[in-house]
Formats: C-alpha cells, sequence, structure tokens
C-alpha cells in the first residue's frame, strides 16, 4: 500500500559536507601547533646542553648576526651545532667575521669547564683581531 498519496518515486538522499567547518578545524589545529612548538634562539647549540653560570647582569640577547661557541664539560667546542678542534677556531671565526663585521661572539661554557679552559677559547677568539667578545650566562 502506498501511503503517499500519489504514485510511488524514489527519493535521492543528498549528501553534502560542510567544508567550511573542516577548514575551520584544520586552521585552529595547524595554529596550535605552531604556537606549542619550541623556538630555539641560537643559545644553544644544536641541542647541546651547557649548564651556565648564574649572573645578575646576564641580559644580552644573542641576535642572527652573533655566534655562539659552546663549550661542554668534556672538552667538546660547538659552534653552530658542528664540534670544532681549538686549533680549527680562529679559522672559522675570520670567515664569520668576514660576513658579520659587528657581531658579538659569545662564549658558552658549562659552569664545570675549567677556567683556564674558557680563557684559552677567548684567546684564539681575540687571535684573529675580535673584540667584541661575551661570556654567556644565566639569568638569575
Amino acid at each position: 500500500m502506498d501511503f503517499s498519496g500519489g504514485t510511488r518515486r524514489s527519493r535521492r538522499l543528498q549528501v553534502e559536507l560542510n567544508v567550511t567547518s573542516f577548514v575551520d578545524i584544520i586552521f585552529n589545529l595547524l595554529v596550535f601547533f605552531i604556537l606549542s612548538t619550541s623556538f630555539t634562539t641560537g643559545a644553544t647549540s644544536a641541542g647541546l646542553v651547557v649548564d651556565l653560570p648564574a649572573a645578575a647582569s646576564a641580559d644580552q640577547q644573542v641576535r642572527e648576526r652573533d655566534v655562539v661557541v659552546a663549550m661542554t664539560t668534556d672538552g667538546l667546542i660547538v659552534v653552530r651545532g658542528a664540534a670544532v678542534a681549538a686549533d680549527a677556531l680562529p679559522a672559522l671565526l675570520e670567515e664569520w667575521r668576514k660576513d658579520n663585521p659587528t657581531g658579538w661572539v659569545i662564549v658558552q661554557a658549562d659552569a664545570a669547564v675549567p677556567h683556564g679552559r674558557v680563557v684559552e677559547v677567548m684567546d684564539r677568539v681575540k687571535s684573529v683581531g675580535i673584540a667584541r667578545v661575551l661570556i654567556a650566562a644565566q639569568a638569575q
């Protein structure tokens, strides 16, 4: 029996996908992941963890034109994510200075690195005529 009052017609069910709300969700996820990503400033060299000594006057920010020379307790010297021998440091810094004449060299030594080793690296930096040298410290 047909209670529709007429002939039988097949109805097609039209399915629509609301793309606008889907795009909104994707953009919200994208913004969330961008904001929750950790950014590095160059103060640490490629995931290298250096326990800096504390100082009340530690306020210098690392800029793009600065170079960080990190020193670890096991004697490793790291510049821009690559381990460097102490003898190769002056040549590397001379090359850097050609492109960044107003940049600073920031010596980032672990608190347990012997003072003599830090002075040796600073001497190598100054041996190529770089006078803009800072020692990194953690703000108190």
